[in-house]
Formats: C-alpha cells, structure tokens, sequence
C-alpha cells in the first residue's frame, strides 16, 4: 500500500495537497506508529449467529425472475446531443504525463512536502509525519502474520533515505528532541559496524557520516 501511495504522489502536487484535504496524512501517521484503529468487528460478522457475512449481499445466487431488458432501438443524432469523445475537451489527469506537459509546476512537490512532513496532523492531534518517521526507525513496529517479526530493515532503510534528503536535500532541520534520538540510532548503528556487523541502510560511509554531522 506504501508503494501504491508513493507512486501515486510522486511528482504529483495535486495529490499531495488532496492527501492533506482528506485525512491521509493522520491516517499515514497512525500506521507508522502502529496506532491505527483495528476494524470494527461488527461490519465483519452478523451480530446475532457471529458468522461472517457478505455485506455486499447475499453470496447465494438467486433465481432471477424478471424479464430481460431488451435494448432501446438507436436514434439518429440530433443538434440537441451532446458532443462525442471525438468532439468533446480531452481531460487532463493531475498524474498524468500530459499535465507535466502543460503546467510543469505540478510536478513540483519538494517545497510542498517539506512543509507537510513538518506540520501537526489535519486534526490537531498527534504528531508530525516526521516524528512519526522518527518514531518507526527508533521502536520499530512488529509486522507478519502474527507480529513475530520485530522490524523490517528494508522499511528502515527507506526511513533513513528519506530524513537524510530531508536533512541534505531539502535542508530540513531537526528538533532538540528528534536530533537526541536520531543521535541514539545513529550510535547504536556504530557499535554494531564495530562489533562487524555489516549495516549501513543503503548508505554509503560518506552518507552516514554526513547524517551524524547534519543531526
């Protein structure tokens, strides 16, 4: 679902404003932090028997009774119709290759997510995407199937990518308090390179470094 979503705003200023307009960045960050409201059971199961039904309808087919709709015979096309999609305005998609054409500035979203990376959730409560970030790199959330597994390194990898450009890229600056626990990852992965342990999260030495200096 990440990768979906990244697609979808990547170079996309519309959908990253849209994103904002309905809730998805609180959402996003509920997920990061591990916080987001399971489903409401009673939506999955009857509430009489507990059995799982289908809300979309009943999954028997059932005997259909009623007549075929035969199909109206075709009229000629009068002045009074509307245009075809031959004659009709050709609608330009916000993702697609043809609004790049038209208003490069759509695909501008650096100055746009550095400020929404930044801000409080859409609600007023919780926390910023980047403290969320934050959050998910320092006290990893358990993922599979039952939660066995205590962290994904290759979603670490990705957070760490993204603060660096942040940081590097986008000259993005860090709170008293997130440099503090940045420092204490940035430490731990140190003492684990010492013991020989071959971690570096996608980042070269250089990078690292230049995370240890920025942070």
């Amino acid at each position: 679902a990440l990768y979906a979503l990244s697609g979808l705003l990547k170079l996309n200023t519309a959908a990253v404003q849209q994103m904002g307009v309905v809730g998805g960045r609180s959402a996003l960050r509920m997920c990061l932090e591990g916080t987001y409201p399971p489903t409401n059971p009673s939506t999955l199961y009857d509430d009489d028997t507990h059995v799982r039904v289908n809300r979309l309808g009943n999954a028997r087919p059932q005997k259909n009774n009623t007549p075929p709709i035969l199909p109206l015979p075709s009229q000629p096309p009068t002045k009074h119709d509307p245009p075809t999609s031959e004659t009709a305005p050709h609608t330009i998609h916000s993702n697609s290759h043809a609004s790049m054409l038209s208003d490069p500035s759509t695909v501008s979203t650096s100055a746009l997510m550095l400020t929404v990376i930044q801000e409080e959730g859409e609600d007023g409560k919780g926390g910023s995407l980047l403290n969320a970030l934050i959050s998910a790199l320092i006290k990893p959330v358990s993922f599979g199937v039952d939660g066995e597994m205590d962290k994904d390194d290759g979603f670490q990898e990705n957070v760490v990518k993204i603060l660096c450009t942040f940081a590097t890229s986008c000259n993005g600056a860090f709170s008293a308090v997130q440099k503090c626990s940045l420092w204490g990852f940035l430490g731990g992965i140190r003492e684990m390179q010492l013991e020989g342990e071959k971690l570096n999260f996608g980042l070269t030495s250089g990078g690292i470094e230049r995370c240890e200096v920025i942070v």
